[in-house]
């Protein structure tokens, strides 16, 4: 008997660090992103040249059949019972990629959605997208192409606050910005057997953490004290955390510039991110509530 699972995520919710932890369990083999074996997902070491080469795939691999993902991780780890995904998906993608899914199947895969506190993801895309512009000619073009997507309200912008839109800088966080809408969709669509899970608990909290393998893992096997401790001690496994700083999302809003935080204020109100975070318990500063929907 195996357990099947799909995370589903917009990227920047310690999605790696999920991954590496899943994979200390001696019976969960996971995968991350588009990686087509989790043989990278190691406390030991980084990815190397030949395994990014031999593991890595293009954006294609979303459109494989989930049977397909998971038929590829059995092969990989028979002695495995758990086997899943994080962050292959986020939740639209994954309903693209369920049609034709039979009913009997889907009912064996658990799908958890990670979220996390929509202003501190944006400052980590924005400089996730940054640091990759510097040295990605297609990271370049996508930032462009974000801006054409929204050009009135690039160029209401611009002209309102003076803004460079040939800086990357300007053009990263801009674009993680935008990234709320994807969230909104995200946010109506239903989750197939399962539930949200919020980043920042998780990763801090081992009882939270135990009780989502538990959930992911069905009951097919044992999240043992000694395995929780193990994740928890890990040099890796608060990297996300001790490695930026510990602001809270007021203490960031606070700290953008007047443009950043009427951008944010812009577009959030034309979304239900605000409301639909509130209702899980997240919280923001004033200014956000006092823009309203």
């Amino acid at each position: 008997m195996s357990a099947l699972f799909i995370v589903t995520t917009n990227g920047q919710t310690a999605s790696k660090w999920l991954a590496r932890s899943l994979n200390l369990h001696p019976e969960i083999c996971c995968s991350h992103g588009t990686l087509r074996l989790p043989t990278c997902f190691t406390y030991s070491r980084e990815y190397t040249a030949e395994e990014i080469k031999s593991a890595f795939m293009d954006e294609k691999r979303r459109a494989l059949s989930l049977e397909k993902i998971f038929d590829e991780l059995i092969g990989y780890s028979p002695q495995s019972k758990v086997f899943g995904n994080v962050h292959m998906f986020n939740l639209r993608h994954l309903h693209e990629n369920l049609n034709g899914i039979s009913s009997d199947y889907l009912k064996e895969i658990v799908v958890m959605d990670l979220v996390r506190h929509p202003i501190s993801l944006i400052r980590s895309s924005a400089a996730n997208m940054l640091d990759q512009s510097n040295n990605n000619s297609e990271r370049k073009k996508y930032l462009v192409d974000v801006m054409k997507l929204n050009k009135d309200l690039y160029a209401e912008f611009s002209e309102k606050f003076d803004l460079d839109l040939t800086n990357y800088a300007v053009l990263a966080f801009m674009a993680g910005v935008m990234t709320l809408y994807s969230l909104d969709i995200n946010l109506k669509l239903e989750i197939p057997r399962g539930e949200r899970v919020q980043m920042e608990r998780l990763t801090t909290n081992p009882e939270d953490y135990k009780a989502f393998v538990k959930r992911i893992a069905q009951n097919v096997v044992g999240v043992s004290n000694e395995y929780i401790k193990e994740v928890f001690t890990q040099q890796r496994t608060n990297i996300h955390v001790v490695g930026e700083r510990s602001d809270t999302p007021e203490d960031i809003f606070n700290g953008w510039e007047k443009w950043q935080q009427a951008l944010f204020l812009r577009v959030i109100s034309r979304t239900s991110v605000l409301s639909q975070y509130q209702n899980m318990g997240y919280s923001f500063p004033d200014a956000c509530n006092e823009a309203g929907p």
